[in-house]
């Protein structure tokens, strides 16, 4: 069992909220002011993250959001449609294989000697 962000099963709850936190990251302008906000949480374990925002460089203004709910998936999906391409793609190269064999089989170039 997995959890999906951004079309992506992550393995585990703590990988998918670290993705969703790195895209936290801005920064934006209006005029000479610059403000940029991060998470600044390191553990991902607990249901919120810590948001610090910044105007001009200046102290950080600290506020804490509850994480999004993440959606389950199936991690091993991937791995099972791999496994089905892997068996359809080898079945085409058997088909071409045998028929490869029944063309040479039956096939003889016209000599009229």
């Amino acid at each position: 069992m997995g959890y999906l962000y951004k079309s992506v099963c992550f393995a585990d709850l703590t990988t998918a909220r670290q993705h969703y936190a790195a895209d936290l990251l801005t920064q934006w302008g209006n005029g000479s002011t610059v403000m940029r906000s991060e998470v600044v949480s390191t553990d991902f374990t607990q249901p919120t993250y810590t948001l610090c925002t910044r105007v001009d460089g200046g102290p950080c203004s600290l506020i804490d959001y509850p994480f999004p709910t993440l959606a389950e998936c199936d991690f091993g999906q991937g791995v099972a449609l791999s496994t089905e391409m892997f068996a359809l793609l080898l079945g085409f190269l058997v088909v071409v294989w045998v028929s490869s064999i029944l063309y040479r089989m039956f096939w003889r170039p016209y000599d009229p000697a």
